[in-house]
């Protein structure tokens, strides 16, 4: 899978610091979306027209959307939308070709859609590893996710430091009984989503993150 170093995120999608920039899809509909420093961009396929609608809103509070660009197919509207935004706000952004998918869950990830994460799922060592360093954020090696254990953190670099307040909260508030009904493995994965989410989402510099499949698992290991 590929790797993105990716600027703080300032809304939906996903911008990188050499410039390409990659929609999400909002929910499991085909509604996509890209926030960058210039503009808000959403595209979404209208069912009684047959196209998709791009809407390009500028940053700013008094901003309003530009008119309404159509095109046939997605993959048309992809690159109409980022011309479009390229365009307005004379830019050069470049279009990458994937889907960020919504949020990890029990909802059904659309084929070929990725999860944009600094951190993944190592079933080898039951750990969640930060993708830059390889360094262990979570070992699930001494109670699994009923229970894990802040005393199972090994910060492995101090640089890890600064994300315990990110592996605290996921710890504290993403795992719910319609999670662990799911299994273990389901829970793992999903805090391991959740981890990298609220990494790249509160750190003030850019991420190195992977396109990973819904398992949370590189395919570089």
């Amino acid at each position: 899978m590929k790797r993105f170093d990716i600027k703080p995120q300032q809304g939906p999608g996903y911008v990188t610091v050499d410039g390409q920039v990659i929609f999400q899809r909002h929910g499991t509909a085909n509604f996509f979306e890209l926030s960058t420093p210039e503009a808000f961009v959403s595209i979404q396929h209208h069912l009684r027209r047959g196209e998709y609608a791009i809407e390009i809103t500028p940053a700013g509070r008094q901003a309003t959307a530009l008119p309404t660009i159509w095109a046939t197919f997605v993959g048309q509207a992809f690159n109409v939308a980022v011309a479009g935004l390229n365009d307005h706000a004379r830019t050069s952004y470049r279009l990458v070709d994937l889907i960020g998918a919504y949020c990890w869950g029990m909802h059904a990830q659309h084929p070929g859609d990725v999860f944009i994460s600094p951190t993944r799922y190592e079933p080898g060592s039951d750990t969640i590893r930060h993708i830059r360093s390889n360094v262990c954020l979570i070992d699930f090696g001494e109670g699994g996710t009923d229970r894990t254990a802040r005393s199972a953190f090994r910060f492995g670099d101090p640089s890890c430091a600064a994300f315990y307040p990110m592996i605290d909260e996921a710890i504290r508030t993403g795992l719910h009984e319609c999670d662990y009904r799911q299994g273990e493995e389901y829970c793992k994965r999903r805090l391991a989503w959740l981890v990298g989410a609220l990494i790249a989402t509160k750190s003030p510099d850019a991420v190195t993150c992977e396109a990973l499949p819904q398992t949370m698992e590189s395919s570089k290991l």
